[in-house]
Parts: C-alpha cells; sequence; structure tokens
C-alpha cells in the first residue's frame, strides 16, 4: 500500500487543526508529521513555523 505524498502547506494546515483540538506536545506533534510523510527541512521548517 502506498503512501499519497502530502504538500508543505496542506501538512501545516493538517496539524494546524490537530493542534487546536488538542494542547499537543512538540514530540506529539513531530510523530503526526512523520505519519503524514513529512521529513527532514520540511518537518523542522513546519515546527517551527508552528511555534512561531
Amino acid at each position: 500500500m502506498s503512501k499519497k505524498y502530502i504538500t508543505k502547506a496542506a501538512a501545516l494546515q493538517k496539524i494546524q487543526r490537530f493542534c487546536a483540538y488538542q494542547d499537543r506536545c512538540h514530540s506529539e506533534v513531530r510523530i503526526k508529521l512523520l505519519d503524514l510523510g513529512m521529513y527532514g527541512d520540511e518537518l523542522e521548517e513546519i515546527m517551527a513555523e508552528l511555534v512561531i
């Protein structure tokens, strides 16, 4: 079963909703982003944008 590619913008939107529902710690957010297929620089950029 292949995973669908998700854009950085779509991942950011999903993770913002994920965090809005309930407070999340960094590790929960990182795991969710990995599950969405975000890795490396894209993952770190999304994490940084959420903190700002």
